[in-house]
């Protein structure tokens, strides 16, 4: 037996962000109303329950953590 082939089932990306840029991401979160119906579209849910409890706080952790370096 031998492997021919993995296939990834994902797509992972590297980004980079200038300091400045997250922190205008983070404002822009921070004031932002999320509206939609969850009946309609019930994935919207899992997106904006990945922002609020995932995403949102790994941005604040990371700026604050950037923040520090700075000092």
């Amino acid at each position: 037996m031998r492997l021919i082939n993995v296939v990834q089932k994902d797509i992972w990306v590297t980004l980079e962000f200038p300091l400045q840029e997250l922190r205008f991401l983070k404002k822009l979160l921070d004031n932002a109303e999320i509206k939609y119906d969850g009946k309609a579209d019930p994935e919207m849910q899992l997106a904006e329950s990945f922002l609020q409890e995932t995403f949102y706080p790994f941005l604040k952790q990371l700026i604050d953590n950037a923040e520090k370096e700075m000092e």
